[in-house]
Parts: C-alpha cells; structure tokens; sequence
C-alpha cells in the first residue's frame, strides 16, 4: 500500500497498522484507517450510521481502543455502546 500510494502523486494509504502508518508519515503519504474510511462513507451519505460497522470490525477482530470508536463516534453524532 505504501508503495502504491508513492506512486501516485496526492493519494491516501489506508493503513490501520501504527509501523505503517509512521512509515508512510515519514514519506510524506496522507493515511486514513479503516475507521477514518468509514466516517467518510457517512458523510458523504454512503452508509446511514458509522457505530454498526464499527461493532462488525470489531467482532471480525480489527482491534481499535472504545477511547477511540468513542472520540470518532462523538465527533459525527453518534455513540459507542459501553462495554
């Protein structure tokens, strides 16, 4: 992914793994996580609600922090269920 988007003036990586996601900083490649992709969807009316795919990620084993699906969620109207 880092090799493909070095390849391609302007282009995002999406990366989820943090090793990759410094190395793909460290060449000045923009990088979004499998989360930010999602926001994005809704926002753009792709998908009526991030929150379910954030639980389908998770219960196919994508780890991310509730910290984190809660600081997402908050920041375009929605809510992570507590644990």
């Amino acid at each position: 992914m880092i090799y493909a988007a070095q390849q391609m003036p302007g282009a995002e990586a999406v990366l989820d793994d943090a090793v990759a996601r410094e190395c793909a900083k460290g060449r000045k490649i923009d990088v979004c996580g499998t989360l930010g992709v999602i926001v994005r969807a809704k926002q753009v009316g792709q998908v009526p609600a991030a929150a379910p795919l954030f639980t389908k990620l998770r219960d196919a084993g994508l780890f991310f922090s509730d910290d984190l699906a809660h600081q997402i969620l908050a920041a375009i109207g929605e809510s992570w269920p507590e644990p």
